[in-house]
């Protein structure tokens, strides 16, 4: 099973390549939105030869939706992108319809980030020919489960990492500061977080030129799940660094890769969480809605 990491610095690449990271991602500068790593289509090319030198895959996040305005510029850094051998990662169709200009789509892989909840819609974008797609990170782990059973192409699973909670295109913080008379600059930010008056738990908060996203307090560590996953069928995991502290995102990395090759995953999850105590399952065995049975009380 293939892990997919993401990095702040080139400098990474090493110490992740080390913990056992079969490939890098990061977001395209101006192009992206929610990335741990940002980078311009220079250092991607750089970053892509350092890369192959390593043996590591890359793929480009373009994952954010594109105004008119926009798509010439999407086209032409599509274009860049698959010339340089990378994958693409995206959510709007004008970067499938690009890569199906250049006739790459094997290049791309699919992240709705919560639409794909069922098998169905899950096999039609993979007969479209892309390399793969992302589950929904909101369904369980016995939906993953199934969904990779009855798929025939590359099922992804994002297996570590805080998630999205709220996403809006409105500038909450800047509206904040706005209306409190503060003239602070908290565009781009990555160390800011929230702390809700009934929780203890502090919640990232990320604002971007395309909004805003609040993510949970909980970090996702499925690493206990790997075997499951791993025999139903996935065949990457995405390991998502974000807000995490690098030395720690490294020893992550290695704690899934050393899952992968046997080692004991409760074993592994229980020195995590002494590290950590945010680190939990996610939605793997939670539903996030459930459906009220006839007869049942309001």
């Amino acid at each position: 099973m293939k892990t997919t990491v993401s990095i702040q610095s080139m400098d990474e690449l090493d110490a992740l390549k080390n913990a056992g990271a079969s490939g890098i991602m990061v977001g395209l500068k101006g192009f992206q939105s929610g990335c741990d790593g940002v980078f311009s289509m220079d250092e991607i090319k750089t970053l892509k030869e350092k890369c192959d030198e390593k043996n590591l895959d890359v793929m480009v996040m373009m994952n954010r939706l594109y105004f008119d305005e926009e798509l010439n510029d999407v086209h032409e850094a599509v274009q860049k992108a698959l010339s340089l051998g990378c994958r693409i990662l995206y959510c709007d169709p004008a970067v499938y319809l690009s890569a199906v200009r250049e006739k790459r789509v094997d290049q791309l892989v699919y992240d709705s980030s919560t639409l794909m909840c069922n098998s169905l819609d899950v096999q039609l974008m993979q007969d479209l020919g892309l390399d793969g797609v992302v589950l929904s990170r909101e369904i369980t782990l016995e939906e993953i489960c199934t969904i990779a059973r009855k798929t025939k192409g590359k099922t992804i699973v994002q297996a570590y990492g805080y998630q999205v909670m709220a996403h809006s295109k409105r500038h909450f913080l800047r509206n904040y500061m706005k209306e409190i008379k503060k003239d602070l600059e908290l565009e781009n930010l990555r160390d800011l977080s929230l702390i809700e008056t009934t929780r203890t738990g502090r919640m990232p908060i990320l604002e971007e030129k395309d909004g805003c996203r609040i993510y949970t307090d909980i970090i996702l560590c499925a690493v206990k799940e790997l075997d499951a996953m791993k025999e139903s069928g996935v065949k990457e995991l995405l390991l998502d660094g974000l807000f995490i502290d690098r030395g720690e995102y490294v020893s992550c990395v290695k704690a899934f890769n050393d899952a992968l090759c046997g080692e004991d995953a409760e074993a592994l999850y229980a020195e995590m969480r002494n590290r950590n105590e945010a680190y939990g399952e996610g939605y793997m065995y939670t539903k996030t809605n459930l459906l009220k049975m006839e007869g049942e009380g309001r």
